[in-house]
């Protein structure tokens, strides 16, 4: 868990792990704890499906791991908006009538990921997503300067708005 999900990763530590312990040692997981950093990163895209599924909670969590994985709240703006902008646009076109299988190869992602976000928007509105679009244009506007307060706290500002 604290590795993700490389193999070569795994064994490499594994392998520092046994030479530090030698022939003879024992590893217990306060010596894990000390010795493997933890990698497992939260993607940027994340942000933006907590913030789709309208769950403040999540979304302010996934915003703190991120930031503490080093990410800027800047950097978040694109991904999450993006994911956002993607989600209004699927909803929209299905209050319209589109057909999910149709709408799935017109969202310009991979099969999986465009029946996921579908599967994501039941409970969810349009002027939901259009609030929370503009919570992150808003967000793009105070990390570039246009606040006087840190970034980190626009992102929570922003957050909180998109989640409403």
């Amino acid at each position: 868990a604290r590795m993700g999900d490389s193999l070569p990763r795994l064994l490499t530590e594994l392998d520092r792990l046994a030479l530090w312990a030698g022939p003879d040692g024992s590893v217990d997981i306060e010596d894990l704890e000390e010795m493997v950093a933890d990698t497992s990163e939260t993607s940027s895209f994340a942000l933006g499906d907590a913030v789709i599924s309208g769950n403040r909670e999540d979304s302010i969590a996934v915003a703190e791991k991120l930031l503490g994985q080093g990410v800027t709240a800047g950097s978040t703006v694109y991904s999450t908006t993006t994911s956002i902008r993607r989600a209004h646009k699927a909803l929209v076109r299905l209050e319209d009538g589109a057909d999910p299988s149709q709408l799935e190869r017109e969202l310009g992602v991979p099969p999986f990921i465009a029946r996921r976000l579908i599967n994501s928007l039941s409970g969810t509105s349009v002027d939901e997503l259009r609030d929370a679009a503009i919570a992150m244009a808003d967000l793009e506007i105070w990390t570039r300067g246009g606040a006087e307060y840190p970034d980190e706290l626009a992102l929570d500002l922003a957050l909180l708005a998109a989640t409403e």
